[in-house]
């Protein structure tokens, strides 16, 4: 796991608790499986995704995977 402190741009998101976040309308079949695929997919090419943050005496870490999930455990 690579870990990182947060920077002083980043820290206010967690402080107000600040999600980004989008959505989109579908219309149309769509394959569930070949969309989990796909998140699988974003999360090896960006393990980033998969992080976490953690707070600590002296503010806040970035906790990332070094890598993404692997083949036999993304959804």
């Amino acid at each position: 796991m690579s870990r990182r402190a947060l920077t002083p741009l980043e820290i206010p998101y967690v402080l107000t608790g600040t999600t980004s976040s989008g959505s989109f309308t579908v219309r149309g079949p769509m394959d569930a499986g070949r969309l989990a695929r796909a998140y699988a997919d974003l999360r090896r090419e960006h393990p980033v995704l998969a992080g976490r943050i953690e707070a600590h005496d002296h503010g806040f870490d970035l906790i990332a995977p070094d890598a993404g999930p692997d083949e036999a455990t993304a959804p």
